[in-house]
């Protein structure tokens, strides 16, 4: 019985065996493959690259239409505040680990090896399926950009496998997904030549989304009709979350999930020349900059159109419309296409560099450890995820489970803000080049805003988390007994 009792205490000391600090950095600089080429300004395109996407294009009309009116500027501030929040726990973290493993790294030295896993797992699925719910999205802008020049694909080969479409009256079924497939197989090879040249296109990307969102703002300026503006605060319904000040607080909760990607900065930091003082540089000027460009998008969008005519995913698109140039809708569609493919390549990248560190820590199969001679990438798991994600993108049908992609982000930022505080008071004296100031409110902050938009998701993607978790469980001691076997 003692025995047992020793086997049993012996295992579950395991689970939780923690890695240190010096540990981690000393192998990240004297065992580092990937090549250090990223600069502060590629570091700073790469969370916007990211972060700039679909909840630009999307979520700002739902979430001004159904809940916070023209005060959707408001929203998109203080969920800026909070992100900037969570993303001051990144930036001390990443001050302290020179690392590409960012959330799975930042709780391993926390809470140890079984934590570790749990998040980095998760947090690379939350990736995962964000990259290919946009890649479907970019699958969408691509064909309407085709069919405004008389090129459009048949219905059936640009949408997800099964998906229903309608001609004259007769329901069909979609077989592949053309583009979608496309353009994640595009991303994977460029992911596959190297850091540099997808940095240099993701530079490029943004660069071009956000010309052209300065284009609608200026634009779009000399248009508003300030009526659209009145009144600012819509009265509320009698129902929460209907506008008034409880539809700005229900506005955040949709707008926070447009900042989703501020973390994929901490994966480069093993790529990054100066990661102590660029990456936590890095997260806070993306953060303030994305702010900045959806305040601005969101109050010239709710002063060209009614907020109750936003109501619909494609608002952009109805705000362009308003002006009457049909050049700017050009303009915009083609800015979406770029734009979303910038996310598809930066979530692709973070995939891969989480993962990456797990197969380092054997918590993944070795050959995904592998880093190409010539490119200096991780030239096994990029194939590896850039195929899946390019097969899923393309057959899969992800309406109803696209959700746990942010469930697991919003998870992982809780969890990462809870060993941000824990970190700052059981290694006090650990060598810091960045301090999360007003230490734990600031975290705080940022854990209260994400438990409540969790609250409000729908139980089905409870379940769904919990089956991954399960699954993820059973994988991990799988390994660990082939490991002690081996």
């Amino acid at each position: 019985m003692e025995n047992i009792k020793a086997i049993w205490k012996n295992n579950f000391k395991s689970l939780f065996e923690k890695k240190s600090v010096y540990e981690i950095n000393l192998k990240a600089s004297n065992h580092n493959k990937l090549k250090k080429s990223l600069s502060l300004f590629q570091v700073i395109t790469l969370g916007i690259g990211v972060i700039v996407g679909a909840g630009i294009f999307v979520l700002t009309g739902i979430a001004s239409g159904m809940h916070a009116g023209p005060a959707i500027t408001i929203s998109f501030a203080l969920s800026g505040i909070i992100c900037i929040c969570a993303g001051l726990c990144y930036a001390e973290f990443s001050s302290i680990l020179h690392t590409s493993g960012s959330s799975y790294s930042y709780t391993y030295i926390t809470f140890g090896r079984f934590p570790a896993w749990i998040v980095g797992s998760i947090s690379a699925i939350g990736y995962f399926l964000g990259a290919v719910s946009v890649a479907v999205g970019w699958s969408g802008y691509f064909s309407d950009i085709l069919h405004n020049f008389n090129l459009g694909l048949p219905e059936k080969f640009a949408l997800p496998t099964g998906t229903e479409y309608n001609i004259q009256g007769e329901v069909y079924h979609a077989v592949f997904d053309i583009p979608a497939f496309t353009i994640s197989f595009i991303s994977t090879l460029i992911l596959y030549r190297g850091i540099t040249l997808s940095s240099i296109i993701t530079s490029f990307s943004v660069v071009i989304k956000l010309l052209v969102l300065l284009c609608f703002i200026i634009i779009g300026m000399f248009y508003i009709d300030v009526n659209n503006w009145i009144p600012y605060i819509p009265q509320n319904t009698g129902k929460f979350g209907e506008y008034g000040v409880s539809g700005i607080i229900t506005g955040i909760s949709m707008v926070f999930l447009a900042f989703n990607g501020f973390d994929s900065i901490c994966t480069s930091a093993q790529e990054v020349k100066n990661p102590r003082k660029n990456i936590p540089l890095g997260i806070i000027i993306t953060i303030i900059t994305v702010t900045i460009i959806y305040i601005l998008t969101s109050a010239v969008m709710t002063g060209l159109v009614s907020y109750k005519e936003l109501n619909v995913p494609q608002a952009l698109a109805v705000a362009v419309d308003k002006i009457g140039l049909p050049w700017l809708n050009y303009l915009v569609k083609f800015g979406a296409v770029v734009g979303l493919s910038s996310v598809i390549i930066v979530s692709q990248y973070t995939v891969i560099r989480m993962l990456l560190i797990m197969a380092e820590d054997n918590l993944l199969p070795n050959i995904f450890a592998r880093v190409h001679s010539k490119n200096k990438t991780p030239h096994v798991i990029t194939l590896a995820i850039g195929f899946s994600m390019s097969f899923i993108a393309a057959t899969t049908n992800l309406q109803n489970i696209v959700k746990l992609s942010s469930f697991f982000i919003l998870l992982t930022l809780i969890i990462i803000c809870i060993s941000t505080i824990v970190m700052r008071y059981t290694e006090p004296k650990l060598n810091r080049g960045f301090r999360c100031p007003l230490m734990p409110v600031t975290p705080a902050i940022a854990i209260i805003l994400a438990i409540y938009i969790l609250s409000s998701y729908p139980l089905q993607v409870y379940l769904n988390a919990c089956i991954a978790l399960v699954i993820l469980t059973f994988l991990y001691f799988i390994k660990s007994r082939f490991r002690a076997h081996k």
